[in-house]
Parts: C-alpha cells; structure tokens; sequence
C-alpha cells in the first residue's frame, strides 16, 4: 500500500512539473512564434507592456484545447484574439482587421486538428505531442514568412483588403461550422467529414496568405520601379543641365569674341542684350557641388514659375562623396514636396527655406515650407498618413529620401507645426575638396 503511495505521489510530482514547465515555457514559447510570424507583417506598439501582452494571450490560445462541438473555447478565444491585434498593432484597421481573422483561423483550425484527431495512451503524451505540433506549426509559418523579407509597414489599397476579408469569409465559416455545429466528435464517419474540412479550411487560409505576402511583392516592386524612374528623371535633369551650362560657356565665348570686335554704342547695346538673357543671367552656384548647384538652379526655376519665395543657404564646400544619382533624388524630392504643398496656398504666403551643410563627415539637409493647418497622423512606416492622393504623390518621395539617408547610415525626421512642414535628413558623407 506504501509503495503504491509512493509511486503515485512521484506520479502527481512528476505532474506538477510537467505542468510547470507548460506554463513557465511552452506557453510563451508558442505566444513568441506567433508574435514573431505576426511581427513580419505588422508593425508592433511602442509600448513594452502591449509586446508582453501579445505574447502571452497567444500562448494561451495557442494552448487552448478546442474539441468539436465547443462553444464554450472558441467564441471567447476568437474575439479576445482579434482584440488584442487591433490593441498591439499599428497600421489600418482593415489590415489589422484582415490578418486578425486570418491568423485567428488559422490558430483555431491547426487547435482542432491537433485537439481532435491526435490519439495517445495518456493525457502526459497527449500534451506533449499536441503541443510540441503547435510549436512546430508556427515555428515554420514564422521561418516560411521571414524568409520573404515582407515590410512590416506595408498597406495594401482599401479594395485590396476588403477583398481579402471577403475571401477570408468563407473558410472562417467551414471552421466556425465544423467545431459549433458537431454533435458527435467520435463518429468515424462525422470524424473523416470534418477532419477534412478543417484542413480545407487550413490550406485555404495559409492560401489567403500567401495571397497577401504575393500582393505586397508586387506592391514593393512597383514602388521600387516608380522611384527609380523619379531618381532617374532627376539624375536626367542634371545631365541637361550640365549640357546646358557647357553650351553657354561655349556661347559665352562667342558672344565675348563678338563685342570685342564691335565698338561704341553697338558694344554697348549687345552686352546690355546679354545682361538680359535670362538663361546667361540665372545663377547657377549655390556651393561647391555642381550636383547640388544643378538641381537647385533646376528646381529655383520652377519655383519661380510657381511664384514661391525660395531663399537657399547651400554650406557645402567641396563635392559631397554620394553618387549623383543619390544627390538628385535627396535634394529633388525634398523641393518636389515642398513645391507640392506650397501650391495649395495663395501666393503671398508660398515660403520654401533650404539649408545645408557638409562637416565632420555629416551632411545636414533642412527643408521647412508653409502649409496648410491641418492635422496629420503618422502612418506605421512613420510618414505622414494624410489623403489617398496625398499618399500617391508624397509618400514615394518621402520613402526615396529616406531610402538615401539610410543608405548612407543616417536618417530622416519630420516635424509638422505652426503651419509649417520641416524636413531633416541626416547622411554620413565625406567632403572633396579636389576635382
């Protein structure tokens, strides 16, 4: 009688510890994987306690025993889940709302699969198999995402989304239908029918998901084409330019040989003509670098045109160690911005203010204009989320910026106040003083 005590006290120890070691590591284990496969396409809050959070409520779901026929797991586990990604998570609310459902699917669909059709011997090795597939589940959805290398800031068009909740309908249903409306999970016949629902519904969703992970490529490559054919046009630009500006000197030169054959008033009237030209009278050299000198000269015309007071302080000594191509697009789409916003503002208040400088291996570009009062909340890539047509024109510029200044291990900030738009670009860059 002792020794059968014995054997069941180290039976129930053995439990307890089993236990333990479920709660204190397998559970956030699981809430981990799922809050790093989630990660790869949403943009977690700032806040220490929503990642902790998060994390443990999808351990705990994750871990939510979910037999056929029970209402009593999945509604609360559901709604809780969704809850949760709209709290923790940054971005639209279609978004978040889309890849809620779909992950909460997908969680509730593999729970069923593994909770219902898993058989062992005991409740130790049930729980240790079941578990151990969850993990594993997870662990190769999070590895299969990563490896896309997905922007966690992505956004998809307002369509785009709707449709995929659209679509996420459908399978969510076959889920909801095959774990509430079953009467008896241990029919042979009722246990098939939805065994095989539930990995439909499963395949379906990660089909969904793939979907979106194809849709955000596609979206990210045409970004990528539409803003190298903006740094492209700016580079063009330069090249034209500098065309432009060796045609003069060699006009110049003529035009210089021409009055020294004339005398007296006729000299005087073809230099006062020459004095008039417009194109010979533009100045052309903000700084040191003919690069900077060319898409300021290039864009000051423009801004004439547009009637926008342009004042420029260029310190800028020598060459600025960047690829052309890089200058054109920093200082180009900083100005387009700029003249974009301006533009909805009547004349006597268009102001566009440039200052730059080069030093100690660092090149600052502050841009600040006049704009609307209006209010603007930053997006989950952190630029301003203000309208459709807005995002269509600034948000490329405003990314291309940024792609530089990260390029050369710097940065970029907006500030936005007292009706004025300020932009700050920080590039690591050394100075050339020879050329």
């Amino acid at each position: 009688m002792n020794s059968e005590l014995q054997i069941a006290a180290v039976s129930d120890t053995t439990l307890t510890i089993w236990r333990l070691v479920f709660v204190a590591v397998l559970v956030p284990l699981a809430g981990w994987l799922i809050y790093r496969a989630m990660g790869c396409l949403l943009v977690t809050g700032r806040q220490r306690w929503k990642k902790i959070l998060l994390v443990a409520v999808f351990g705990f779901a994750s871990m939510m025993i979910i037999y056929l026929g029970d209402w009593a797991n999945i509604l609360p586990t559901f709604l809780v889940f969704l809850g949760i990604v709209y709290l923790g998570y940054e971005g639209s609310v279609l978004k978040r709302l889309a890849l809620g459902l779909m992950f909460s699917s997908i969680l509730f669909a593999v729970s069923t699969i593994v909770d219902n059709w898993i058989k062992t011997h005991g409740m130790m090795e049930f729980a240790i198999l079941s578990t151990g597939l969850r993990i594993l589940f997870w662990f190769l959805l999070w590895q299969g995402i990563r490896r896309l290398s997905i922007r966690r800031e992505f956004e998809l068009s307002v369509p785009m989304w709707s449709l995929v909740l659209l679509l996420t309908a459908t399978p969510l249903g076959v889920v909801f239908n095959t774990v509430l409306l079953a009467k008896d999970s241990f029919r042979s016949d009722k246990s098939l029918q939805s065994l095989i629902f539930c990995i439909l519904a499963l395949s379906a969703f990660l089909g969904l998901l793939w979907m979106v992970l194809v849709l955000e490529r596609q979206q990210r490559l045409e970004e990528e084409r539409i803003l190298y054919e903006m740094n492209q046009k700016y580079y063009d630009a330069l090249a034209q330019q500098n065309e432009e500006v060796r045609r003069l000197r060699h006009d110049m030169n003529n035009h210089l040989q021409t009055a020294l054959a004339l005398t007296g008033e006729r000299q005087r009237e073809y230099l006062q003509g020459l004095l008039e030209n417009p194109q010979l009278g533009r100045r052309l050299k903000y700084c040191g670098d003919e690069t900077v000198n060319a898409v300021l000269s290039s864009k000051a015309a423009v801004l004439e045109q547009k009637e926008a007071a342009f004042n420029v302080k260029a310190d800028i000594p020598g060459e600025i160690s960047m690829e052309k191509q890089d200058i054109c697009a920093l200082f180009g789409n900083a100005l387009d911005n700029a003249l974009e916003a301006v533009q909805r503002l009547p004349v006597p208040e268009r102001k566009i203010t440039l200052e730059s400088r080069l030093g100690k291996g660092m090149l600052v570009l502050r841009v600040k204009n006049s704009c609307e009062p209006v209010s603007w909340e930053a997006g989950a890539d952190g630029l301003p989320a203000t309208t459709k047509r807005e995002r269509a024109e600034h948000g490329l510029g405003l990314r291309s910026i940024r792609k530089v200044a990260e390029k050369y291990s710097g940065s970029m900030e907006i500030r936005r106040e007292n009706g004025a738009f300020e932009l700050f670009v920080y590039c690591r860059c050394e100075e050339h003083s020879g050329r």
